[in-house]
């Protein structure tokens, strides 16, 4: 820091500015408990947000990477064209390979399910008083692929949906492109949390 010339002024971390990001954009479910999940490309952090504060959050050892290597396996391709592939979707692709894939990736989101059925027990039982939440809120660039909601809701029996990091943000038509900003919103979740810091 004395090199830089810089004053660090705060350290912050993932899980808590994602509660700030969902304290902010929605109030009007404070009053219950709430799943947070943000699948990042190595990992992903899971939050239990309850009373406007990160109850219990822990960090998790699955990430879009996992995904892109299912593809890769399914495919029979390397890992940069399997990446490719799921940035575009499966559109593209003939019947045989979407069914390869569908069932790599979902064996992949299953595991993922179970990992975070674990950790929700845990949390239920040490912590006292602990209430179960309705709702599992998704974000982080993990998230963008396609039909990941509909698996993980029929596994853990529970509402899932993408934060909205700008449900709450008034954003000019004019300045942006609102596809852009609807297509990549659910990745800017941490950041609008950390850019909120000092405002909530």
């Amino acid at each position: 820091m004395d090199k830089s010339g810089l004053n660090l002024s705060l350290v912050d971390v993932d899980a808590f500015a994602l509660s700030n990001c969902f304290e902010f954009n929605y109030p009007e479910l404070a009053s219950q408990p709430a799943y947070l999940l943000d699948i990042g490309g190595l990992q992903s952090i899971f939050a239990v947000f309850w009373k406007n504060q990160p109850l219990f959050f822990r960090e998790m050892s699955f990430g879009g990477k996992q995904l892109t290597d299912a593809i890769a396996a399914a495919l029979e391709v390397d890992t940069a064209k399997a990446e490719e592939q799921k940035m575009q979707g499966p559109a593209a692709l003939d019947m045989g390979d979407k069914k390869r894939i569908s069932l790599e990736c979902t064996k992949v989101l299953n595991s993922w399910a179970s990992e975070i059925k674990r950790l929700v027990s845990f949390y239920q039982t040490s912590i006292p008083a602990v209430k179960q939440a309705e709702h599992l809120f998704l974000s982080g660039g993990g998230s963008l692929f396609q039909g990941i909601g509909n698996i993980l809701e029929e596994d853990l029996k529970i509402s899932t949906r993408h934060m909205d990091p700008w449900k709450k943000v008034e954003v000019k038509a004019n300045d942006f492109d609102p596809k852009y900003l609807e297509a990549i919103k659910p990745q800017f979740s941490v950041p609008t949390g950390l850019a909120l810091r000092g405002f909530i």
